[in-house]
């Protein structure tokens, strides 16, 4: 269905929705009540769900917004990916602007976020505020106020409510300059509240459609795009109401099924899985093997939305870590652990650095924190590189055997020595380890 001006829109609204009529509902509501240009905004809505009533609402929209709905037959057949791809092929605007069905959009939103994406020469990620949307805030007198109050109104009333500031006001707050805070900016990207310039959406590749169901699918797009050199804004601006609470993401390590290579045999949250959560485990494994960096290993690790600032945390100390340690030699304690291996071993060195001795067998694996090292030490031989600290690696199972884990490593190693020497278990045979291993923790096999 496609209705309303002609006129080419400077911003195409996308969104996504399944079963959630009246929280639809109420997001269409307050783009209505944009101040912005007649004609200058289109709302692309894309369906998956049951027939809930949404078809004939958007409908009495008509009038209102220029729309195009598109309903997939079959509920559920969408997944995140598959349904923000689809929105934007159907926009014609040169701004993409994401929202969430249930959202209200303050009066400037749109205009907020296409003076964003026009201002400078080069396009940007805009991540808009959303206040009233935190992972335990009891929401339900703001979701009570959302059916009868225009968000503007909303906003005078609960500035100060505790459930009702924005889940990310430490970031803002950092980043008053407009260039977003920390050293993973991708993190923040959500289908949420977020604008980018449609050419930098489809260079980019879209949404990786291999991603099944819902999570980290936003997040992944994000890590290109800023791979690709596009700066990500916060944009204050920009402002949204989310009355609802969000959806609780797993706490646990990010686990994938048996048909994802290398899936690592680890539990997850006590108790059964919801399918967003299994979905969002399964991803995040997959983001992590398609781009081997630490901070991926970190989100990997600390899967979890509510856990963003943490993977800045632990990343941000691992940079400081990686100066530190950039001259530090770890070519003896390589030569001692493979100086008595059979000719054609496999060997995998976790946090190899720049220099790897003549000792190494010129095949094996290398793994490093600090990709300019790993770069230099890749030159030495035909050996298999991947830019990680060794809490998750792309290595298959049983791939290796010996893995070496260096003093190079010693950083990181307070912190997650259990997950390290797990996964070289995973990866070898046998474990040489360079470190000490902390009382309580099992000790690697005796080195023959």
């Amino acid at each position: 269905m496609s209705t309303g001006s002609h006129k080419p829109p400077e911003v195409s609204v996308v969104m996504a929705t399944r079963d959630r009529c009246e929280p639809l509902r109420l997001t269409l509501s307050s783009l209505v009540a944009q101040r912005f240009p007649e004609g200058g905004f289109e709302v692309i809505v894309t369906d998956d769900g049951l027939d809930d009533g949404t078809s004939a609402m958007v409908r009495s929209f008509s009038d209102r917004l220029t729309l195009h709905y598109h309903h997939e037959n079959g509920p559920g057949f969408l997944s995140a990916a598959q349904a923000g791809n689809t929105g934007a092929r159907l926009a014609s605007a040169p701004v993409l602007v994401f929202l969430e069905a249930g959202v209200l959009a303050g009066p400037d939103l749109l205009a907020s976020h296409l003076t964003v994406q026009t201002e400078a020469s080069a396009g940007r990620v805009a991540i808009g505020d959303v206040r009233g949307r935190r992972p335990d805030g009891d929401a339900a007198e703001l979701a009570e106020a959302a059916g009868t109050l225009p968000p503007e109104e909303i906003l005078r009333q609960y500035r100060d409510a505790s459930p009702f500031r924005e889940c990310r006001r430490g970031d803002l707050a950092r980043a008053r300059s407009g260039v977003t805070a920390g050293v993973a900016p991708w993190l923040s990207f959500r289908l949420v509240n977020t604008s980018l310039r449609t050419a930098d959406f489809w260079e980019a590749g879209g949404f990786d459609e291999s991603f099944r169901g819902r999570g980290v699918e936003d997040i992944e797009l994000g890590f290109r795009l800023f791979a690709r050199g596009i700066p990500f804004v916060l944009s204050p601006a920009a402002w949204a109401l989310g009355a609802r609470p969000r959806r609780r993401q797993p706490s646990g390590p990010a686990t994938g099924p048996a048909d994802v290579p290398g899936s690592p045999d680890v539990p997850g949250p006590a108790g059964p899985p919801s399918d967003d959560a299994r979905d969002a485990r399964q991803n995040a494994l997959r983001f992590l093997l398609g781009h081997p960096h630490p901070a991926v290993e970190l989100t990997w690790a600390l899967s979890g939305e509510d856990r963003r600032g943490r993977i800045e945390g632990e990343f941000t100390r691992l940079l400081a870590w990686t100066e530190r340690c950039r001259d530090l030699p770890v070519t003896a304690e390589i030569e001692q652990a493979v100086e008595h291996l059979p000719e054609g071993a496999d060997v995998v060195v976790l946090g190899c650095g720049g220099t790897l001795p003549d000792a190494l067998p010129p095949g094996a694996s290398i793994a490093d924190f600090d990709p300019a090292l790993l770069e230099e030490a890749a030159v030495s031989g035909d050996h298999r590189t991947a830019n990680v600290i060794g809490i998750r690696t792309p290595f298959a199972d049983r791939s290796a055997d010996v893995v070496v884990i260096t003093s190079r490593l010693a950083g990181v190693w307070a912190a997650w020595h259990r997950e390290i020497l797990a996964e070289a278990h995973r990866i070898g045979t046998r474990v040489y380890v360079a470190l000490p291993v902390p009382a309580g923790v099992p000790a690697p096999p005796a080195r023959r």
